[in-house]
């Protein structure tokens, strides 16, 4: 794998594509924003067109970039959509072999959180308690978490917590650490 110079992470999504990059090395480097596409006139292959172009300077053998994957409770047709968009990206990434991290929306909400459920307010207060900044956009405070997820990742960011560790060691190991329940075993009868 090539030295990483830069970190992007990306919430992706036809109408609303948060972004955060950050340079390695280069502390005040951190970038986020929004596209918005919602009142686009455009079909949904030319939103998938433009995104995919958009992000072409990006995607280089020296920049990693942290996806947050598929949300499995998704329902509609737009998620037929954004899994059109996230397998273009993907392919577009294996074709320029850059690294790509996938990061389920479970863990992205347990590393910032602690918890693997919360609603979107709590993700924005988050992002503004945990690293100190304040975003108004859902989108761009996943995309911020999951930059700092792919800089913990490298081990450029220090673990604060548990939750934190467990996050990283899952993405290490490519597996989900699920807490066994504990079975009840009946009292024992003479």
């Amino acid at each position: 794998m090539p030295t990483i110079r830069q970190i992007l992470g990306l919430d992706l999504s036809l109408n609303h594509t948060g972004w955060c990059s950050f340079t390695v090395g280069e502390p005040g480097s951190l970038q986020y924003g929004v596209h918005d596409q919602e009142k686009s006139q455009r079909s949904d292959l030319e939103k998938m067109d433009y995104i995919l172009n958009w992000l072409e300077p990006w995607l280089l053998p020296d920049t990693a970039v942290v996806i947050e994957g598929f949300a499995f409770g998704a329902r509609g047709n737009a998620v037929l959509q954004l899994a059109g968009l996230q397998y273009l990206v993907r392919h577009r990434l294996f074709n320029k072999a850059v690294p790509m991290k996938l990061v389920t929306p479970n863990q992205a909400k347990k590393f910032l959180t602690g918890k693997y459920n919360c609603d979107k307010n709590l993700i924005l207060l988050k992002t503004y308690r945990v690293y100190g900044i304040e975003v108004e956009d859902d989108n761009i405070a996943d995309a911020i978490n999951l930059n700092k997820i792919g800089q913990a990742f490298l081990g450029l960011l220090e673990l604060d917590n548990q939750a934190q560790r467990e996050v990283v060691e899952e993405l290490t190991r490519g597996k989900v650490t699920r807490k066994k329940k504990s079975k009840k075993t009946a009292p024992a009868t003479a």
